[in-house]
């Protein structure tokens, strides 16, 4: 059978781009590129749709043979390589490919996620404070540098603030107030496994303490019930989903939670349910909309991290609601209200 003419080829990925089939186009390209071997936009059209895909080994593959039969200079498609490099979590291979990339916003934006991802911090959040100079204040992109910006700020604090945690988190605090901060401070640095762990051991020691100290029962309840709350999240932290969720709903049964952590339960519980879908159910929506409707008074017994963590969670209810516009400007307060846990 006689091949198609290289027009043919490039009509057939342009409709099969148009009709959203990136695997089409990308096989178009391939049997392109062997009926016509000479041509290297089929090589290169082959990559960016295997990249668009998400596979980068593969796209990676056919850049490494289109390079080595000299179909494309050995320098070509860097930023292509490099991304490909990154995406594999090869990073000092990133890194490399990175430096054959004329610079501009693109090689920067990839070398700060690879600077982040390296646990480079200081040099990450440098590059998006450059980043942050050459972008319209209020645009979209200004926005996500700014978050990214915050990210990185927080990782560089975590990682000074472990070597002040210390062999703290392993040891069984006596007074459960302090194992129940010392667990939210964990949690705030990323630890939620620790965090999760030590509430737990707090939990049975508050009872057992309070047992003894005669308080009685309801009293008793309220104040396991705090350490409660925050061991869901920690869970949640986790992807132990119906274990929060299991959490959340037992303690919003029950009437032991003071205002302040019943509105964090709220929010956090209807996040749960918006992530599992069902928006069209009355109640979950009625949820939804108390926890973004949470009176700001409310939140005056809570910690920063909390509040910090309440925000968070009415960007991701508005965005499983659809409402990105809202989410987007959740998330830019989040950045500038609570920079250290962004």
């Amino acid at each position: 059978m006689a091949s198609l003419t290289i027009e043919a080829y490039c009509a057939a990925i342009r409709d099969a781009i148009a009709g959203n089939d990136l695997a089409l186009a990308a096989q178009q390209a391939r049997v392109g590129l062997e009926n016509h071997p000479k041509e290297p936009e089929f090589a290169k059209i082959e990559i960016v749709a295997l990249i668009k895909m998400e596979k980068p080994a593969q796209a990676l593959d056919v850049l490494e043979r289109a390079r080595g039969a000299r179909l494309l200079a050995p320098k070509a498609m860097s930023y292509e390589a490099a991304y490909c490099h990154f995406a594999l979590e090869n990073y000092a291979k990133a890194e490399d490919a990175l430096k054959s990339v004329e610079a501009g916003p693109a090689a920067d934006r990839l070398a700060a996620q690879i600077a982040y991802k390296s646990n480079r911090f200081e040099t990450c959040i440098e590059i998006y404070e450059r980043l942050l100079t050459s972008v319209a204040a209020a645009s979209p992109e200004h926005d996500e540098i700014l978050l990214n910006l915050a990210a990185a700020k927080a990782a560089a604090a975590q990682v000074a603030g472990r070597k002040q945690i210390g062999a703290a988190a392993d040891a069984l605090i006596e007074s459960y107030e302090l194992m129940f901060n010392q667990a939210t401070e964990l949690l705030a640095y990323g630890q939620a496994k620790e965090a999760a762990k030590l509430l737990e051991a707090a939990a049975v020691r508050a009872e057992a303490v309070l047992t003894e100290d005669n308080w009685i029962a309801e009293d008793i309840q309220s104040e396991v019930s705090t350490i409660d709350a925050q061991r869901a999240v920690a869970l949640q932290c986790l992807g132990k989903i119906s274990d929060a969720r299991a959490i959340y709903a037992r303690l919003l049964s029950g009437k032991s939670l003071d205002r302040a952590t019943r509105g964090a339960v709220v929010h956090n519980a209807a996040v749960l349910m918006a992530r599992a879908g069902g928006t069209t159910d009355f109640l979950l929506a009625s949820q939804i909309k108390r926890a973004i409707q949470i009176p700001g008074t409310s939140t005056s017994g809570l910690s920063r991290y909390q509040r910090a963590l309440m925000a968070y969670n009415m960007a991701v209810v508005q965005f499983f609601q659809q409402q990105f516009a809202a989410a987007r400007r959740s998330l830019a307060r989040l950045a500038s209200d609570y920079p250290e846990c962004a």
